[in-house]
């Protein structure tokens, strides 16, 4: 499989990285509504999609020949943050460089959940640091921190550490911008 995209004159990361691209075009429709054979197909072409790019990482990896870690290919936390209460983080990351990726997930809360697709950095120098940006969109369910109940939001998020904080659009007319502010662990 190397030998495919070298000979395409494309590396695996770059490739990993435009399937991602192409992924958050893909789910993040902004409002458009899908009949139902089209959302059926849509959820079975999101899993194949997250599962070609995490293969492709994990080949980029070996290919390196560098030691496999977990937290270089996976983000992962625990938060307290508006609109979704306490909230779980899980999802993919794609190494871009050295401490640097592109990530894809969920976020799953009691109040509401967020899909999201990012870019994260970690550094080292006069101490360790992390932090990141990510472009989402929020669901939310009765009684939401900070936010209308059973409202769909787009918006940003950015992380510097243990704190969150973003900007969410609502979808539709008639309502205002919100924040989005947490606390937690998470990486």
């Amino acid at each position: 499989m190397p030998f495919f995209f070298a000979a395409q004159g494309l590396e695996i990361s770059q490739f990993s990285v435009i399937l991602l691209i192409a992924y958050s075009q893909y789910f993040v429709g902004l409002g458009r509504s899908w009949p139902k054979q089209q959302t059926k197909m849509k959820k079975i072409g999101n899993q194949i999609v997250v599962a070609l790019a995490a293969l492709l990482s994990s080949a980029y990896a070996h290919a390196e020949g560098k030691e496999f870690s977990p937290f270089d290919y996976t983000t992962l936390g625990v938060w307290a943050n508006s609109p979704m209460g306490a909230s779980a983080r899980v999802g993919l990351a794609i190494p871009t460089g050295d401490k640097v990726a592109v990530t894809i997930g969920n976020e799953f809360g009691l109040h509401g959940s967020k899909q999201f697709v990012g870019y994260r950095a970690a550094y080292v120098g006069h101490g360790v640091g992390w932090g990141g940006i990510d472009v989402a969109h929020w669901k939310t369910r009765s009684h939401p921190w900070l936010a209308d109940d059973h409202t769909e939001y787009y918006g940003v998020e950015a992380q510097l550490i243990i704190f969150r904080a973003g900007l969410m659009f609502p979808k539709g007319d008639g309502r205002h911008p919100k924040l989005s502010l947490g606390v937690g662990l998470g990486y």
